[in-house]
Parts: C-alpha cells; sequence; structure tokens
C-alpha cells in the first residue's frame, strides 16, 4: 500500500480491502425493509446491466463495454451498521477482463462511485493477499467507508483495514460514517446549485488516447540510499509516482520543456528524493512513513527548478481535518484551465494519512483519474471522495 502524511500525523497505513475469492462470497441481502429503497442484489444487477448498455451505446475511447459483456457474482458492501451500501461488479467481455464497477447507495439510490473500462478495484491494487484477511475477519464481510477506504471486523468487534496496524471501535466508526454521509448529502445538495460548466473557453485537451500512465508496480523494485549509505527499497510512494506522471504527460504533450534524456526511473527517483518520501534524505532510520503532504508541492517545484521546466501556473489548496470543504467547481477550474491536479485523499480512520492520484479530467461530478495502482483511468464519484489537499500543475 502507499500512502502520504502530514507532518504531524501518527504512522499508519492506508485502508483497503481487498476481493473475496468465490468461495467466500456473502449471500447477496434481500431487500431491506428497514430503506426506502431497494439494495438487493436483483436491483443491483438491473442497474448495472442498464449501465453497461449506456456506456457501449455512447461509444466512448477505450470502451471495452459491448452487449456481449457480463458480470461476475458481485461482491457485497456493507457499512458500519452490517447493512448493505453497495456491490462491486467485475466484467468480463467475449472472455477478456475488461474493469468494474462499484455501486453505491449513500443518497437513496444507486449511483456508480467509480468504475473503469480495463482497471482493477482500489482495493486489489494495494491488497494482493485479501484472501487471506478475509479469512482471518470475524464475519467474511467487506466493509465500504467511503473514500478508499474498505475494513473487516477483528475478534474483538473493532474495524480495521487491511495494511494497517491501527483500529477503531464501533462507536468511533458509527460516529466519523455518520458524519461522512452527512457530508455527501450536503455536497450534492450544494453542488445541485451550482453550474460547474466552464465558463468561456477551456484549456484543457486531455486525450487519453495520446498518453501511457506508469504505476507504482514500475518502481517497486527500485532502491533509495540514506544519508549514512543505508540502502532502502523503494516503498509507500503514490506521491512521487503521481508527480512523475504529470511530469510526463505534459513532456508528451510539447507542452513541459523537460529533457527526453530523463527517463520514467529517473523522474520517479529524483522526486522520490526531492520529495522526501520516506524520510530518504533526513533520516538514517529505514521507515515506510510515505511523503509528507507538507512536502509534494516542495518537491515538484525543486524537482521543476532542478531541470528547468518551471510550470506556467502551480499552486495547493489543503484542508485537512475538515469536512469536504474542496468544491467540485474548484477542481473543474483548473482542469478547465489545463492544469492536472496531484490530489491527497485522508483516510477514514486517520485523516493525517491518504493516498496519491491525479485527476486528469471530469464528466459532471466524476473525477477522471489514475489510481496509481494500474495503468488504467478510472472515472470516480467527486461525492464520496474525501479530499484533504490538492496541487495544480499547468504548462
Amino acid at each position: 500500500m502507499k500512502k502520504v502524511v502530514r507532518i504531524t500525523s501518527l504512522i499508519c497505513l492506508l485502508s483497503i480491502i481487498c476481493l473475496l475469492t468465490v468461495g467466500a462470497y456473502k449471500p447477496a441481502p434481500a431487500a431491506d425493509k428497514d430503506n426506502a429503497f431497494d439494495v438487493s442484489q436483483t436491483a443491483a444487477d438491473q442497474f448495472v446491466l442498464d449501465e453497461i448498455r449506456r456506456s457501449a451505446a455512447e461509444g466512448k475511447p477505450f470502451c471495452t463495454w459491448t452487449g456481449k459483456t457480463k458480470f461476475e457474482t458481485p461482491i457485497v458492501l456493507y457499512d458500519v451498521y452490517d447493512q448493505c451500501n453497495g456491490y462491486v461488479y467485475k466484467l468480463r467481455t467475449e472472455g477478456k477482463e475488461t474493469g468494474y464497477v462499484q455501486l453505491n447507495c449513500f443518497n437513496g439510490n444507486f449511483d456508480v462511485f467509480c468504475s473503469s473500462f480495463t482497471g482493477i478495484p482500489a482495493y486489489e491494487g494495494l491488497c494482493p493477499t485479501f484472501e487471506e484477511s478475509l479469512r482471518s475477519s470475524c464475519n467474511g464481510k467487506l466493509y465500504f467507508l467511503g473514500n478508499m477506504t474498505y475494513c473487516i471486523k477483528t475478534d474483538d468487534n473493532t474495524f480495521q483495514a487491511l495494511g494497517s496496524v491501527n483500529t477503531i471501535n464501533v462507536n468511533d466508526a458509527k460516529a466519523e460514517y455518520d458524519s461522512f454521509l452527512n457530508a455527501v448529502r450536503k455536497q450534492t445538495e450544494e453542488q445541485a446549485k451550482i453550474d460547474i460548466t466552464a465558463n468561456g473557453e477551456t484549456k484543457n485537451t486531455f486525450q487519453a488516447e495520446d498518453f501511457t500512465l506508469v504505476s507504482m508496480n514500475d518502481f517497486s523494485d527500485f532502491y533509495a540510499t540514506r544519508p549514512n549509505g543505508t540502502r532502502q527499497k523503494v516503498t509507500q510512494h503514490c506521491s512521487p509516482t503521481a508527480a512523475t506522471n504529470i511530469m510526463r504527460y505534459f513532456r508528451s504533450t510539447g507542452a513541459s520543456p523537460l529533457s527526453k534524456s530523463l527517463n520514467d526511473g529517473m523522474i520517479f527517483m529524483e522526486m522520490y528524493y526531492a520529495m522526501d518520501t520516506n524520510s530518504i534524505r533526513t533520516s538514517d532510520s529505514i521507515l515506510a512513513i510515505g511523503t509528507n503532504a507538507a512536502n509534494i508541492l516542495p518537491g515538484i517545484t525543486s524537482f521543476c527548478s532542478t531541470y528547468s521546466c518551471p510550470p506556467a501556473s502551480i499552486g495547493v489548496a489543503a484542508v485537512f481535518d475538515t469536512e469536504f470543504s474542496i468544491a467540485l467547481s474548484e477542481l473543474a477550474y483548473h482542469i478547465d484551465q489545463g492544469d492536472l491536479l496531484q490530489i491527497e485523499l485522508e483516510d477514514f480512520t486517520d485523516s493525517d494519512i491518504g493516498h496519491s492520484v491525479v485527476a486528469f479530467d471530469y464528466s459532471g461530478s466524476d473525477l477522471i483519474i489514475s489510481t496509481g495502482w494500474d495503468t488504467s483511468y478510472h472515472k470516480y464519484s467527486y461525492f464520496g471522495l474525501k479530499i484533504g489537499q490538492y496541487e495544480y500543475i499547468g504548462y
């Protein structure tokens, strides 16, 4: 797992749970009589089938879904009250894996929280041994708590994010989850009053087909050297990976004068050192604490200065420890200006910790992002993401 941490944060991993095996699937719940809407698997199956048909009919670039696309038995998601709050569908088209769709029902009806035509769900990317952790849980259920947080329940009835050493008791989890739902509803109501359509001519010319992403896996076998000469394998490196994709993208368009003599690995390692990821420049101790969020913009600025490729626009906005204070219209404005956004997402169990992604584009209230776990683009609903900070970079 890869993460970012604030200077004041405790050491903790971003929480994610991964795919269940077929034998570990929990039975899908029937319609919940306590809810005003139908969250049964039958209703979800129909919703995702309609979504597949709609996307296939639109004929968007890179769409791998057709009339022959089928879905596997979905993974059932639960909230802190053990009520179904969503499903994850893995898709196949003519025998090939063709992405996924995650449905959630935070606002009284099903919505697509995230999807990809070719990519993998977040929990798959972060937790390759998820089956073992799921089997070790007390009930085999997968809990989705918003953002990119997936949890299991332990034998002592606490929630634990896979890959994390921390747990959260049920009462605290319920309080934070209720706060999350209220924030989603409030944000949805406020956004309905706002037209995020760009005023005037947009400078955004992003074309996914013209650019190939790199992922964290591309650098997972790299080593970095500490001040005392100790070498440590690269880890917790989502932030320098995100920045690497941004630098590569603008170079690929011709907007940035970054020299083509720098290969992907060189760009990444320079970012890794510039951001002081895992305190690689400032500590002799072997650490796996990710990147201080406060170091991200200075690291990017330092890299650009060193390699004579200063952006035309660059800046940061941070709202850690607040509830969804960064408006979608604010993100859309920067994207419309031709900027890319490096976004730091806050974690459910520790608001000082998160994961870095890159927003390349948006469509309505959906952000088109690279998660860093694969080389695919993913569509994530703005509603349900807790953004603690973002950097905007443009040429």
